[in-house]
């Protein structure tokens, strides 16, 4: 198979795997001794593992994003996970908020606002009209299945019917 028909989650098993492999090279060069001595997981605290399963979440969630949502909401998502991250690292790590970034920040909301709370205008009449097609098709395919299988049922027990 070609990469571009792998799913979106081999190809994410493949880049985690690339990864992994970079990761154990290092420890094995850099930081095997330190490894040996004191374990792989030393140093690790609820802080650090709750970040690594966030992490394994947010894989997740990009994960579902590229495969079910449309271009629009993606740049949404980029866009509002920027906003966010941007003010969490204010009381984290002190970070200072400028007023083009509240301005740009503020635009963000309000068009995910705008597009979250108007509706689509109603289809056009050649796209309605279609639908109504195939939906009193679908009816007829029904119809036409039920009386074949009352015919199959009259069949199998009178073999001699008559129209």
């Amino acid at each position: 198979r070609s990469p571009t028909q792998l799913s979106v989650h081999c190809r994410n098993f493949h880049l985690a795997s690339w990864s992994l492999s970079f990761a154990v090279l290092h420890i094995l060069f850099k930081d095997f001794a330190q490894v040996k001595e004191y374990g792989l997981f030393h140093g690790f605290d609820m802080l650090v593992v709750l970040v690594v399963i966030a992490q394994g979440i947010t894989g997740f969630v990009v994960s579902m994003m590229i495969k079910y949502a449309s271009a629009v909401l993606k740049g949404f998502a980029i866009s509002i996970s920027a906003v966010f991250a941007t003010l969490v690292s204010v009381p984290l790590f002190g970070a200072s908020i400028s007023p083009s970034f509240a301005v740009a920040a503020s635009m963000v909301v309000i068009a995910v606002k705008m597009y979250s709370h108007y509706e689509v205008k109603a289809e056009s009449k050649s796209s309605v009209e279609s639908t109504k097609e195939s939906s009193t098709i679908e009816e007829n395919d029904e119809e036409e299945l039920v009386g074949l299988v009352s015919e199959g049922g009259e069949g199998s027990t009178n073999s001699s019917r008559s129209d």
